[in-house]
């Protein structure tokens, strides 16, 4: 199967959390709004994607809820070929080798995340779109639990047409 990007048919959501209510457990990240804007021109530019403005969708400092929402909307995005989800931010191994991304309103209690992201939700958002293939970046500690497990080795099976690219081990 060959795969390319068509631009007119291409979604993309930019997910960027940089401040959180729970700073006892999660520090500020500064440069993820830097991270957010550079995605986004990169993606419009019609030099190297091309994807029209409209296609894509910011959301930064959001709450759990409200980025659970717009994934599972994209997710539901008819006539789309390509979906691209970027994540930056703080993510979070949940054990068992379960990534967590850190929504605005996560907290912790007693060693327990509430108001998360746990990626499974994402993997199921994209085994619902009508897309051929999906891009994942997830620029987050752990992230490697996304794209390859806890043991750094393609032993799971991945959502398929999907291309992950994490920024860390799972570890």
């Amino acid at each position: 199967r060959e795969y390319s990007i068509d631009p007119e048919h291409t979604y993309a959501i930019l997910i960027g959390t940089s401040e959180y209510d729970d700073r006892a457990n999660f520090a500020p990240i500064p440069p993820v709004a830097g991270n957010i804007d550079t995605m986004y021109r990169i993606l419009c530019d019609r030099t190297m994607v091309g994807i029209p403005y409209e296609n894509i969708s910011r959301l930064y400092n959001e709450s759990c809820i409200n980025i659970k929402d717009e994934l599972r909307n994209v997710s539901r995005t008819q006539n789309i070929k390509t979906l691209i989800i970027y994540y930056s931010g703080h993510g979070q191994n949940t054990g068992n080798s379960q990534l967590s991304l850190i929504a605005k309103d996560t907290r912790t209690i007693d060693d327990e995340l509430h108001n998360d992201i746990p990626y499974a939700f994402v993997e199921k958002m994209m085994n619902s779109s009508q897309a051929d293939q999906k891009i994942v970046f997830i620029d987050a500690c752990h992230s490697g639990l996304a794209a390859q497990g806890n043991s750094n080795v393609f032993d799971f099976e991945p959502v398929q047409g999907t291309f992950t690219l994490a920024s860390t081990s799972a570890d």
